[in-house]
């Protein structure tokens, strides 16, 4: 192992399950599968993540809803949002752990990588079914509220988002652009559709080192991805708009003669010259 217990040999990827039994509180006996413990140990360590936390954050895993892609997987928030919860696939758990040596390398050396961040691959066999799960860190727990989400893809075709509206008739999927013929209301803002490439009507204006910073890592993570035949990602866009009052320039001035009269005031005190 590296500095600091950290895998750097092939040995230390050794790709290992581990599983622990126990019994439910209805005398069923369950088992907890975890993938590839020392790995997953590291880049929670990488990610500022403890394993207490880890622990206290699935178990009170909360907000249960299905995912809005094409793999009809559930999808469960920790008790804080900061991690969310995803079934999977036995085949894509595999292709996970496959991946995941070249995965931790790429993050010891890019730890400002704009990849996704996998913090831990798991299975419950309950009843004599296998379920397996994959935690990762979400892309929007932050301290300030995000008031527009964006799935961006770079492409045009089908890039426009979609809302789900309750008429009489029943529920039908309508495009952003058909949104106001169904309310004249403005969105909430705590509303929370993800919008796509199509939806983004504004540029968006960037520090010139800032932006130097973001495309070099993109084209860096980009080559990994596709270093490793992946093809279908996009990258996720979160945005906290902020209000600024601008005096205008004759309320300044108004507000500078009544600064200078205050002054005065308090030289002369209150009055005339004595």
């Amino acid at each position: 192992a590296g500095a600091g217990g950290e895998p750097h040999a092939p040995e230390d990827y050794d790709l290992i399950e581990q599983h622990v039994r126990g019994i439910t509180d209805f005398e069923n006996e369950v088992i907890f599968h975890d993938y590839a413990p020392r790995i997953f140990h590291s880049l929670r360590r990488r990610f500022g993540v403890e394993d207490e936390e880890y622990v206290q954050e699935l178990s009170g895993a909360r907000r249960e809803r299905f995912s809005e892609g094409k793999s009809g997987a559930f999808l469960y928030f920790s008790s804080s949002g900061r991690f969310i919860v995803k079934t999977t696939s036995k085949s894509e758990a595999r292709d996970l752990v496959k991946l995941l040596p070249d995965y931790h390398r790429h993050f010891l050396s890019h730890p400002d990588s704009l990849l996704l961040r996998y913090v831990g691959l798991h299975a419950i066999t309950l009843y004599g079914f296998k379920m397996h799960f994959v935690v990762m860190e979400s892309v929007f727990a932050t301290g300030l509220q995000v008031h527009e989400r964006y799935d961006l893809k770079g492409s045009w075709v089908g890039r426009r988002a979609h809302k789900l509206v309750d008429k009489r008739r029943g529920v039908r999927r309508v495009h952003n652009s058909e949104w106001p013929q169904f309310t004249s209301k403005k969105l909430d803002s705590g509303f929370r559709e993800v919008r796509k490439d199509l939806d983004l009507q504004r540029p968006l204006i960037l520090h010139p080192t800032d932006a130097y910073r973001l495309a070099s890592q993109m084209k860096v993570d980009a080559h990994f991805l596709a270093s490793h035949r992946i093809m279908d990602y996009s990258l996720l866009l979160g945005i906290h708009n902020q209000h600024f009052r601008v005096k205008a320039r004759d309320e300044e001035e108004r507000g500078e003669a009544r600064t200078a009269a205050d002054a005065l005031a308090a030289i002369t005190g209150g009055g005339g010259r004595r």
